[in-house]
């Protein structure tokens, strides 16, 4: 017997046989919010969350008694390496402000194959301590409760954590903006990805744009209500293991994870029209944005460093076939083992890419 779960205008989810299924419904993604605003962050990190959540009117996202999922982006960076990972100090400072308006707030990111997301890997990136000391939960997406989810235009099930179906629960898309060589670049949607609980999930790089279309669907239905991207250093060059930190000290706040994310490819210097996920998921509307009055000047030297140590779109191409072959190493042997390349992957970034880019300011 089939019983329906959650039903709504994107998908519904039906117990069945013991089983949580779920399957995508026709629905348009876009929602024409265009607004961004542009945040400098200061010293004053706190105060600078604050006005950047203000300005965009992140508060309409919420109700009283809300979850506020803060989906951070851990499992692709390199310890010490803070261009490739959501910033602690950033996102601390948001659990204030969340909770300043009545939301509960919880951090969440799911396993991958190099990393299991335990206390080991959260003491390593900063997050442990003050994890603790606000009493915040971290929800491990791989650890709770999967959706068999069916994705229009992709074939098999995959499984997406049910905590971040429900309708009490709003989604804040929290990455690091950074290039990547396999899809241009990670911003609003790609961090989506990250949130599907199958530690498996680098089979979908078998298939030749596969990966583009997971990307897309994830984001779809696990669909961000608000989207801070935001650090101190972006991470320009092959994103997300070997990131080359420069200089940023600003986070782009919006509500239509589209318009964000064109706004962030730019920033990137990654032309929007080869991000497949995006354009999937544009469904041939026009994507737009509009830069809120107020909002923090990015300056011309930034952009061209970021410009000039950019992934060039070609080479993304190229390296899909490069790293073809290593996704069909089976994945409990890349999730047993792969983590060990962490040492290795330090050195080589501290040692060779580090090197090449900015000091962090404060």
């Amino acid at each position: 017997m089939k019983k329906i779960i959650l039903d709504n205008d994107r998908f519904q989810v039906y117990r069945q046989d013991g089983k949580l299924l779920g399957f995508e419904k026709k629905h348009v993604v876009y929602t024409g919010q265009e607004e961004v605003f542009i945040q400098e962050i200061k010293p004053d990190i706190i105060q600078s969350m604050k006005n950047g959540f203000n300005r965009i009117n992140a508060e309409t996202v919420f109700e009283k008694g809300d979850y506020a999922a803060i989906k951070i982006n851990l499992g692709g960076g390199i310890h010490g390496v803070l261009s490739s990972y959501t910033d602690p100090d950033l996102v601390k400072e948001l659990v204030i402000k969340l909770r300043e308006i009545g939301v509960v707030p919880f951090i969440c990111e799911a396993d991958m194959r190099g990393h299991e997301i335990n206390q080991e890997l959260l003491r390593a990136r900063g997050y442990l301590d003050f994890l603790i000391d606000m009493k915040i939960p971290f929800l491990n997406l791989s650890k709770i409760k999967q959706v068999l989810f069916k994705f229009r235009g992709i074939k098999k099930r995959i499984s997406i954590p049910f905590a971040l179906l429900k309708p009490n629960v709003k989604i804040i898309s929290f990455p690091c903006p950074k290039h990547h060589w396999e899809c241009g670049i990670t911003v609003s949607q790609k961090n989506m990805y990250g949130a599907i609980g199958d530690y498996r999930k680098s089979r979908f790089h078998r298939k030749y744009e596969l990966i583009d279309h997971v990307v897309a669907a994830a984001a779809r239905i696990m669909k961000p209500d608000l989207c801070i991207v935001g650090t101190k250093q972006v991470g320009a060059g092959l994103g997300p293991h070997f990131c080359i930190p420069i200089n940023f000290y600003r986070v782009i706040f919006g509500k239509d994870m589209l318009s964000v994310d064109k706004f962030c490819s730019e920033i990137l210097g990654y032309p929007i029209d080869l991000v497949l996920y995006q354009k999937i998921n544009a469904q041939n509307n026009q994507i737009d944005y509009k830069i809120l009055p107020g909002s923090a000047k990015i300056s011309e030297d930034v952009l061209k460093k970021i410009y000039e140590n950019r992934i060039p779109p070609e080479e993304v191409q190229k390296d899909k076939g490069i790293l073809w072959a290593q996704y069909f190493i089976p994945s409990s042997l890349q999730f047993k083992y792969y983590r060990y390349l962490e040492g290795i992957l330090t050195w080589m970034n501290h040692k060779f890419y580090v090197p090449k880019g900015d000091k962090l300011v404060f």
